[in-house]
């Protein structure tokens, strides 16, 4: 079967970061090995956001609003997850008000244009925009709060992203591996990476309240 050089390198570096991405989430948090293959996690989904900009514009136009509204999203995860670590000490900067505006923009058009039954369920397609907006409004939220922000929610805030990034990417493979079990081969990626998220975030908030309550007096 030929593929065009985009397809080619976005099914390779998607493979390679599927593969990659497993291992920051059990590595130890901020170790060597967590930062070196994060790194080049995020290179590889890099890779694969741009190739499937680019597919999408030259050879997918059945599919252009369903795919175009998962890119634009898991781009701006990314993005959001990659700069939640630099954050951390100095708060939100106009370059994030900036992409965050951007990303906000770019969602409308794709919201009021219907999206056809395609490869990608209508219902999915539509949630992939308000967990965009979901991420948005928290983004954006950060500026009036960024003064009790704490270090270690910008480290919690990164995980959940990147999690999200990877299970957008597993999802969006799995789809096109496993084709005859649509929509579930899409579907069950995206709500086990919901389910893994949620309970990140609940067991996080757990460990908030027990550390609260051992510093009352």
């Amino acid at each position: 079967m030929h593929y065009s050089p985009e397809i080619s390198l976005h099914i390779v570096a998607g493979a390679l970061g599927l593969s990659l991405g497993v291992m920051p989430m059990f590595a130890r948090k901020g170790g060597r090995i967590h930062k070196l293959i994060g790194r080049l996690f995020v290179i590889c989904a890099s890779v694969v956001m741009l190739s499937a900009i680019i597919a999408i514009i030259c050879n997918d136009k059945s599919n252009f609003t369903s795919l175009s509204r998962i890119t634009l999203t898991s781009s701006y995860v990314l993005w959001s997850a990659f700069r939640a670590l630099k954050l951390k000490a100095t708060g939100p900067q106009r370059l994030d008000v900036l992409a965050s505006l951007c990303a906000f923009m770019l969602s409308l058009p794709l919201y009021f244009q219907s999206a056809a039954h395609s490869s990608v369920p209508v219902a999915l397609s539509n949630f992939t925009l308000y967990w965009l907006w979901t991420v948005l409004a928290y983004d954006i939220s950060r500026h009036w709060w960024k003064s009790s922000r704490s270090p270690k929610l910008a480290q919690i805030e990164h995980g959940i992203k990147m999690i999200a990034v990877y299970f957008a990417m597993l999802s969006a493979g799995a789809g096109n591996v496993l084709s005859s079990f649509r929509p579930w081969s899409i579907v069950l990626p995206n709500a086990i990476g919901m389910i893994t998220m949620t309970g990140i975030a609940l067991y996080y908030a757990h460990l908030h309240r027990q550390e609260a309550r051992q510093q009352d007096p």
